[in-house]
């Protein structure tokens, strides 16, 4: 499930930029002290006797910190040539949220610089939080420019789901006309989902010898209730197994991890399978899922991990926990329907608790192939491929900013391989097993 390239927020690999101003508030599994970590950095440039315009530019006072990802000369001459900002906007704001808000807010009558660098407006969330509540409705416009510029709405519910419980849940929060709609696309998606029998016309025939493996199955998922999805799922969250702890523990932070399970595209259980679902094991998805005959993205140069949203999902999830950047009761897949405007349906991700909430952290927004052979890569050096950027790859910690639990429909459930909640959407009531902490009774959110 993922997206292009005309990404307007989603764009960049930004390594975490209060980690890169000050390391010492970083902690081993990549979270910051936000606070601390803002006023040491600003104090420390204090101490070099900047000029008033310079240590207005709040932005600046960040960007100049040892980011490589940054051109802090544009940001340096704008914080001296513009100090003063737009009249309409920069009253009650200082440069630094109006140079983000110059960014989000197209106007002829403010100085313009690339909307596709992501430095700046993933600095502003994660330092200026009592700002960033009156930037919610910006975010979240920006967010669904995303969704509509890399078809997003198209890819992302992959689950079967029962379409007449949806239309019952939703004919009080939708109009007739776009009800009716939603309704129609979930009976015609769930064609795909009809039979457990594999069916191998469907399936993607790579043409390079590298891509050799024909996909060995005994057979597609059964048919299953949502809660019957959410204990299902559980086994196919394998953070002790060797192949997941060797990949896992290559990685140092949850950063880089995110960004390679990113790299990973998307593809469905119809061309990879021949089924309309299918989860892999993740031992199955990280050694043999790049050299299937069916992997849409295989070449002798360029190796590819395929699957659909439980399959990156649950191996995500898998290699956080046997990363040990996080306890295993902090890392949980959810299962619910989403909406993200084109239709509604079945979806999986993963959740992190940080600091006090579960942040979403969607492995499927990155890489990407549609069932028509068309793929999206973030790397350019891919010569085969349409080629984007890495640095256009939205950060781990974007979805606690910007508000992806808008989009949640309903919870089917939460799980890891210890622990499992579901959830009854008419009582809002979560059931968990004896053993989940406390804290799997809450959903996602964003950090304000």
């Amino acid at each position: 499930m993922k997206k292009s390239v005309l990404l307007i927020l989603s764009a960049t690999a930004i390594t975490l930029i209060l980690a890169s101003c000050n390391n010492d508030n970083v902690s081993d599994n990549g979270k910051d002290n936000l606070v601390s970590s803002r006023m040491t950095t600003i104090e420390q440039y204090r101490k070099q006797n900047p000029t008033p315009a310079k240590v207005k530019n709040i932005a600046y006072v960040f960007l100049i910190n040892k980011n490589d990802n940054c051109d802090t000369q544009k940001y340096e001459d704008l914080a001296v040539t513009n100090s003063s900002g737009d009249v309409k906007i920069a009253k009650k704001v200082d440069l630094y949220t109006y140079t983000l808000l110059n960014l989000l807010i197209p106007t002829d009558s403010v100085n313009k610089i690339d909307k596709t660098d992501m430095c700046l407006k993933m600095a502003f969330p994660r330092s200026d939080k009592k700002q960033l509540a009156s930037m919610r409705k910006l975010l979240k416009k920006d967010m669904q420019d995303l969704i509509e510029n890399t078809n997003y709405d198209e890819t992302a519910y992959d689950l079967p789901t029962d379409c007449d419980e949806l239309k019952e849940l939703l004919k009080n929060k939708v109009s007739t006309d776009r009800l009716d709609s939603i309704y129609e696309k979930c009976k015609q998606k769930q064609q795909d989902f009809q039979s457990d029998e594999q069916d191998k016309e469907d399936m993607y025939n790579t043409t390079t010898a590298t891509c050799n493996i024909s996909p060995n199955i005994d057979g597609c998922s059964p048919k299953m209730t949502e809660e019957e999805y959410v204990k299902y799922a559980m086994n196919y969250i394998t953070p002790t197994n060797q192949t997941v702890i060797d990949y896992a523990q290559q990685f140092k932070n949850l950063a880089d991890l995110y960004k390679a399970y990113q790299q990973n595209h998307w593809q469905s259980d119809k061309t990879i399978f021949g089924c309309g679902d299918y989860f892999q094991k993740p031992e199955y998805y990280l050694n043999s899922s790049p050299t299937l005959k069916s992997n849409m993205i295989c070449s002798g140069n360029y190796e590819d991990k395929a699957g659909d949203c439980d399959d990156q999902s649950n191996a995500f999830t898998s290699s956080i926990i046997a990363s040990g950047l996080y306890k295993s009761d902090e890392v949980r897949i959810a299962l619910g329907n989403v909406d993200f405007g084109d239709g509604v349906g079945g979806h999986e991700w993963t959740e992190v608790w940080m600091n006090d909430h579960w942040v979403v952290v969607d492995p499927v927004w990155g890489d990407t192939c549609y069932d028509n052979g068309k793929c999206y890569i973030y790397d350019q050096n891919d010569a085969n491929h349409d080629g984007f950027s890495d640095k256009d790859l939205i950060p781990y910690d974007y979805f606690n900013y910007v508000p992806y639990n808008d989009y949640i429909v309903n919870y089917w459930g939460v799980a890891n391989n210890q622990h499992y909640c579901t959830y009854d959407t008419d009582t809002k009531i979560w059931s968990c097993d004896s053993s989940a902490p406390s804290s799997w009774k809450q959903s996602a959110r964003t950090a304000y």
